[in-house]
Formats: C-alpha cells, structure tokens, sequence
C-alpha cells in the first residue's frame, strides 16, 4: 500500500473518531432534552393544581412572597392575577400593579382558585380578569362596556339555533363555531379564551383569542408527558439537516483526505524513495522539481525540513564513508602489497645468506659476520612488522590492556634514550613533571617516532625536550633530517599509509605512528606534527598531576 493512501486512511479514521464523537454528544444531548422536556403543571388548570404543588412555586421569607418565573409567565399569559393574603388576611403579594382584590363572594367560583399555605398564608389565582370584568360590564350593562371590549380585542358572540353569531369584534364566526366548544376547561390547549353569561334568555359569549395556543403544538405520549410540536418539528429538521451534513461533510472528508494525502504524502513518497536509494548505495543527492525549488523545498513543504536535512545529512556522511572506506580499500591493497614485498626481501635475504652459512662453503669470519648481522638485522625487521600488525589488532578490538602508573618524565626520557642506544639519539632540555604512563606503550609511541627518523633520513640527529604548559607535560621528539612532503603530512598517522617514497629500502608498514596516536589518546593526550625541509617535529602532550 502506498504512503499516500496510509496517510488517506490513517486521516479519514482519527477524523471520522473526532466527528462522530462529537456527533454522539450532540445527539445524546438532544436525546436528553427531548424526554425530559416534561411540560409544567402551569400547562394545565390552575384549578387541578394541589397545595403542595402550589408551595413548590411560592416562596415566603416572612411578608415577601416569591414567586417562581414560571407561575409568573403563566400568570401574564392568561390575563389572570395572583394575589397572596398572610393569616391576618392582609394582601402582601398582588401580581398586577394596581389591582384591587374584592371580596371573594362578590366572584363566580370559576373564576378563581385559592390554596391554603402550611403557615396560614392564602394564595388566590383569579382567572383570566380581562374575560370576567367584560362579562361583568355586559351583565349590569355598562356605558363603557363596549369600548372595553374594543379595548382589549375581545368579540361578543350570541348562541342560535344554527349555531352563535357575532355581535361584535373582529373574529371569524366560522371559525370560532367550529373551535369553541372543543375546549372548555380555560386552559392554555385552545385557541380561545372565553366566557359565558345568560341574559334575556340567550346564552351569551365573551371570547378573548389565545395569543399562544399549546394545542396545535401538544403531543401526549404513553407517559403521559407533555411535548411540544414546534420542538418535535424542530428536532425533524434538526435531523434531516444533519443527515445531509453528514453527507457532506463524509464526501469532504474523502476529497480532502485525498487531497491531503496526495499533497502532504508526496514529500514521504520521494524521502522514501531516497532511502531505499541509499539502501542500494547510491549515495547521490535526489532531486525532485515538484519537491524543491532552487535548491530548497518548496514552501508548501517546509514543514518537512528536518527531515529533508537529517537525510541529506545522512546522506553526505555515507558518501564521505564510502569514498573513505574505498581509499582505504586503495591503501590497505597497497599495504598488503607493500608488506608482501617488505616480508618477501628480508625473508629472500635470510633465506639466501642462511643458505650460503649452511652450505659449508669456505667464508673469511669478517664475510661469515657480515651475513649474521644481515640475517639478525632482516630478522628485527619482520618482528617489528609482527608487532606493528599485532597492536593493530588489540587496538581495534580492544583486547590491549593498560597499567598506568605515577611517572617522573624526566627519569622516564633518560631511561628511554639510555636504552635506545643510538648516539644520534639525545635528551636536550629537560624538564620535570609528574605523569601517569603505561610505560611499556609509551616506549612503543617514543619508538616508532625516533626509529621513523633514523629509518627515512641519512646522518641524521634526534633530539628529545621536555616542557611542562599549565597543567600539561610536552615531550618534543625533532630532528635535522629532509621533512614529511607535505602531500604526506595529513596523512601519516593513518593506517596502512605508506607515503610515496616507495623507491626506499625500509619503506615501513604504514602502522607505527596510527599506532603511536591511538595509544597517545588513550592516555587522553594529543600527538602532532609539524615539518619542512629543515626537518620534523612531533609534539605529545599529556595531563599532569
């Protein structure tokens, strides 16, 4: 499977986990409302509500009576007036400013409603007061009785034989013939409010138009409960709204995954790409126009910058690797045959002069010498070349094992140039200090450095200095011969280096001084090298102590 369709299905999985979270909770939340929505008992006849509901939605600290919002609202939609008496019965709550209670026998008992508090308090609910005062006005056949009809939008209608007719107001007959009658409780579930008297043998009624009918908007379900139809229509289209989102936003989903995936999994795709490039060992840089431009990723990619660096990185560093590795392919042939050649000549000459000795041929004691010192000194060549070849090996693998021991420099140069031997050989200025050395390993470094000298150069004269630098010792190994070619210099003390003088008789082996640096670092000191035509100069340096 591609890169580009693993991002595609890895985004369209995490988004469609986030979405249809939050779709869960959406919907829970709704679920939630929608059977909880229980309707009120102010949905219903305040004359079917008991005192302990009614004690549920009045307070009392004292003479202060609170009122819930929802008896409020209640009370203001259906015109009506509460009013609360203490045990002294003395009005300390009336609902509408200004409003006059009467005496409750001077009321029809359908229009009001009163409750009896645990503490003697009296709450009385009168119904809707604009219906009943116009029905009052009618009966005792008030001057302003009209004008307070078309006050408050109100209709008079008379009951005939064919049904009611209208007297006044502005409602249809129709209408109201066809709606009166279907509710007569004067509760919220009708589309008018009425009242109705009997006078002049006719049935009169006075009807006031419900400014917020629940009955068009009623559901009962099995429980009984109350919902609401706008509420139901409204969580319909809620739906059906969301359902085609969820079409549309799926689809945008798909495209923009695709698009992602396309666009972001194209950079992965040519990185992968380089990798399995390097995998193969092609080390060369890949360049890819829809990638970068001039030089650098385009900006839409920068985020992917670090990575195109690290591989970039990655791939320099093998490159560099391998043109190393395959110098040193070069020289380690080189050396091989250079040691084959520096085996073969010494192991030719103790062979023949050998040869010559074991014949029994007739030899002057100077000559018989001259071919022992030969063969001795061919001899001490190969088990210097073992020896080099034998460090090497304990180097790299570690198996060398270092006893480090509190030194003074200055016996230990004495003692190193007295064992030398070499008249060539000096100790010029010294100075003391305190070093910890392996001395056996130091004597191969000091070794391999002077015996360099003598080996490369002619009539040649070594001199070792000792100076101490802060809290560092410096041992100076110099001598007067013809200089490293400074084609050479950086790369002596590595392995297998052999440098270009090959028409010399000792050539060496390319190991002593890659030796001597190795063992100089692991007493954590530093070995250098400067050189002209006037000669070379090493420069150890160690810690003190």
């Amino acid at each position: 499977m591609s890169i580009s369709k693993k991002f595609m299905i890895r985004f369209i999985r995490y988004f469609l986990i986030f979405y249809f979270s939050v779709t869960f909770i959406i919907c829970a939340f709704f679920v939630y409302f929608l059977f909880t929505s229980e309707q009120s008992f102010f949905e219903e006849d305040m004359q079917s509500v008991d005192s302990y509901s009614i004690s549920e939605y009045i307070k009392f600290d004292g003479d202060k009576v609170k009122p819930v919002k929802e008896m409020v609202n209640y009370v203001k939609r259906h015109d009506g007036v509460l009013v609360v008496k203490n045990k002294d019965d003395e009005v300390i709550y009336v609902s509408e400013k200004g409003f006059k209670l009467r005496p409750l026998n001077t009321y029809r008992a359908e229009e009001f409603t009163t409750w009896e508090m645990p503490k003697g308090q009296q709450v009385i609910y009168l119904q809707n007061t604009i219906l009943n005062e116009a029905r009052r006005k009618l009966e005792r056949n008030e001057k302003d009785a009209q004008s307070y009809l078309d006050e408050h939008n109100l209709a008079l209608f008379v009951v005939e034989r064919k049904g009611i007719t209208k007297i006044s107001g502005a409602f249809d007959e129709d209408v109201v013939n066809n709606t009166l009658f279907k509710h007569k409780n004067n509760d919220n579930y009708q589309k008018y409010f009425f009242v109705s008297y009997f006078k002049d043998n006719k049935n009169y009624y006075v009807v006031q138009k419900n400014p917020h009918p629940a009955d068009t908007k009623a559901i009962f379900a099995e429980n009984s409960y109350i919902y609401d139809k706008d509420f139901m229509n409204v969580m319909k289209n809620f739906l059906i709204w969301y359902a085609w989102m969820n079409l549309v936003v799926l689809a945008a989903i798909l495209l923009l995954s695709i698009f992602l995936g396309n666009r972001l999994a194209q950079p992965l795709r040519h990185f992968s790409t380089w990798v399995e490039q390097l995998a193969k060992g092609d080390y060369s840089v890949l360049n890819n126009e829809k990638i970068y431009k001039n030089g650098r990723l385009r900006r839409k990619y920068r985020m992917y910058s670090p990575i195109d660096g690290a591989i970039a990185k990655l791939t320099g560093k093998l490159s560099d690797d391998k043109n190393y590795q395959s110098n040193m392919n070069i020289q380690r042939e080189n050396w091989v045959r250079g040691i084959t050649h520096d085996l073969k000549t010494p192991l030719s000459s103790i062979y023949g002069y050998a040869k010559i000795l074991n014949s029994g041929m007739p030899l002057e004691p100077d000559e018989e010498k001259k071919f022992i010192s030969i063969i001795e000194d061919k001899a001490l060549y190969i088990d210097q070349l073992l020896k080099d070849l034998n460090m090497v090996y304990q180097l790299k693998s570690d198996g060398i094992q270092f006893h480090t021991e509190e030194t003074c420099l200055r016996t230990y140069i004495d003692a190193f140039v007295s064992q030398y031997g070499n008249k060539g050989l000096s100790y010029v200025h010294k100075e003391d200090a305190t070093i910890h050395i392996d001395t056996s390993r130091m004597d191969r470094v000091l070794t391999n450095i002077v015996s360099n000298s003598f080996t490369h150069n002619v009539n040649v004269e070594v001199w070792i200095s000792t100076y101490t630098s802060g809290s560092n010792a410096i041992i100076e190994i110099s001598d007067n011969g013809q200089g490293i070619p400074q084609e050479d210099l950086t790369h002596i003390f590595e392995q297998f280096y052999r440098g270009n003088r090959t028409n010399e008789h000792h050539n060496g082996s390319g190991l002593g001084l890659s030796v001597a640096k190795e063992i100089v670092e692991l007493h954590d000191g530093t070995i250098d090298v400067v050189s002209s035509v006037a000669g070379t100069k090493f420069l150890i340096t160690l810690l003190t102590y």
